[in-house]
């Protein structure tokens, strides 16, 4: 029963958190950007928002952690959209799929790494292998963790990847 409430706990500070970081990127955005893709030349617009969010608020607010932010408005500008996809997920795994460039490589790491919950771990090395995405039927890395065993499984497709079926290695 703690366990449950522990998890949903979890589960909704994550979502508190994300949403958050939205919500200062769709600021930063829209009121202070006024929708353009780009501040006012000139303007040292993050900077200056960095600086005046960690005098008033404290950590969590550094220049690139604003930029981050603002990627996370600019890519997903509907939070019921995004927050349908939010499960399973932590800050740092948006963080990792903020960093990928195509659009629908993004939003298929998004949905894969919260329906197979993937670890932060396993989805940098899934987007980092180049073979997790690619095309129509991705070759998948799965990473799992249980009772000391790493399970890792590779499934070959049509993406070009000649990675087979590999090992469990039990640590004892």
């Amino acid at each position: 029963m703690v366990r449950k409430y522990r998890t949903e706990a979890s589960i909704k500070l994550n979502e508190t958190i994300i949403h958050e970081r939205w919500e200062i990127g769709r600021r930063i955005v829209e009121e202070d950007q006024k929708g353009q893709e780009r501040a006012e030349y000139g303007t040292q617009l993050i900077p200056v928002l960095s600086k005046q969010l960690t005098l008033d608020l404290g950590k969590g607010f550094s220049e690139r952690a604003l930029a981050y932010y603002r990627k996370l408005y600019s890519y997903y500008p509907n939070w019921q959209i995004l927050q349908t996809r939010l499960q399973n997920l932590s800050w740092s795994h948006i963080q990792s799929i903020i960093g990928e460039e195509d659009e629908k490589a993004r939003d298929w790491y998004l949905a894969e790494s919260s329906n197979q919950m993937w670890s932060v771990k396993t989805l940098e090395r899934n987007i980092g292998s180049k073979c997790a995405f690619g095309g129509t039927t991705p070759c998948l890395l799965i990473g799992k963790y249980r009772y000391g065993a790493i399970l890792l499984a590779y499934r070959q497709t049509d993406c070009g990847c000649t990675r087979r079926r590999v090992a469990c290695q039990i640590w004892r």
